[in-house]
């Protein structure tokens, strides 16, 4: 006769995992804004985010881990600066954050770089465009006002065969 009750689970035993639940990264912070200083903190060590493929997978959407894992190949020099500081020196970072949550799956965060040893703009402004994933806030791109452009858009353009898709826009 088959046992049609749940199975009895002792104190101290786990339960059984559900392999269809999302897995949710817990050391990720679950607020936009210490997302984003979480990401910078992390940029700040010897091998920067955007050259660690584990930080990649930890703090990028597929698609920009994708984007990114294209262009650098694991060469730092492909990428002329680090495009969370736009420069060459991310130890040196002091980020000014703040976060403005769109929806319960996007929210912008605000940050102001200021970067030490230069005198040609010193204060780098960018914006944040997070998306909520299964696994929790991950960054989905970088735009820099400044400019008018975006990271995904710059490295779609560095990753097209097409010459004419590379011309500026």
């Amino acid at each position: 006769m088959a046992d049609t009750q749940p199975p009895v689970i002792a104190p101290g035993d786990q339960a059984p995992e559900d392999s269809a639940a999302p897995f949710r990264d817990a050391s990720l912070p679950s607020d936009p804004a210490a997302f984003a200083r979480a990401l910078f903190a992390d940029d700040g060590i010897d091998e920067t985010v955007w050259l660690n493929g584990d930080l990649r997978t930890r703090y990028f959407t597929p698609e920009l881990a994708g984007l990114v894992a294209d262009t650098v190949h694991d060469d730092p020099t492909r990428l002329q600066s680090n495009p969370l500081c736009l420069c060459s020196a991310p130890k040196a970072l002091a980020p000014t954050v703040t976060a403005t949550v769109l929806d319960a799956d996007r929210a912008l965060v605000h940050v102001k770089v200021a970067r030490t040893g230069t005198t040609e703009s010193p204060t780098i402004p960018l914006i944040l465009v997070l998306s909520q994933e299964p696994e929790g806030w991950k960054l989905a791109d970088v735009l820099y006002p400044q400019s008018h452009e975006s990271l995904r858009k710059i490295l779609a353009k560095a990753n097209a065969d097409d010459l004419e898709v590379r011309a500026p826009v």
